[in-house]
């Protein structure tokens, strides 16, 4: 079977299964924002201010990833802290409150893996997300929006309000796309 053929064959069944396109390159929305190397390989930072609580917003990623994320490629990771996914640093009275880890893993003939990295800071109206997206295949000067992508996606499947907060660049990595 042809790669193109493939490729088709794993786009419909996720369209079947109702799982969202989770690889740029793939048909995805939302792969517009490329990244060069910024971070001296394809990154993407970004944050987002949420209405709920750090130990509320904590527990939504948690069972977003836990969960294998929205297309069903994420997995968390093991923290120093000896926890999967997200652990609780509060006790240690750091910058933030909570932090998180999980790998994700593209579709295709070539599968590419990103580590996403985020911490949760309380506000004064709820929390602020930051999220961290990196490339781990060195020379990954483009990454077809793939880090991008690995946050929306978390974010959107977490966030489910009626509209969800804005992502907001915290950097100059996985810029808006110019037209």
């Amino acid at each position: 079977m042809t790669s193109f053929r493939i490729l088709s064959v794993v786009v419909l069944l996720q369209a079947a299964r109702g799982q969202p396109c989770g690889t740029c390159g793939l048909g995805c929305d939302h792969c517009d924002h490329v990244d060069f190397g910024s971070c001296g390989n394809a990154c993407c930072k970004l944050t987002i201010e949420v209405p709920y609580s750090a130990e509320a917003t904590a527990a939504m990623l948690n069972a977003t990833v836990q969960t294998g994320g929205p297309d069903g490629a994420y997995t968390v990771q093991l923290m120093a802290e000896g926890v999967s996914g997200v652990a609780d640093l509060r006790p240690f009275n750091v910058a933030a409150d909570f932090i998180g880890q999980a790998r994700h893993f593209t579709q295709g003939e070539t599968r590419y893996e990103d580590v996403i990295d985020f911490n949760i800071k309380a506000t004064a109206t709820g929390a602020r997300v930051t999220f961290f997206s990196l490339s781990l295949i060195g020379g990954a000067l483009g990454d077809a929006g793939q880090n991008y992508l690995n946050i929306y996606q978390i974010a959107e499947a977490t966030f489910t309000t009626e509209e969800m907060p804005a992502l907001v660049h915290a950097d100059t990595s996985c810029p808006d796309p110019s037209f």
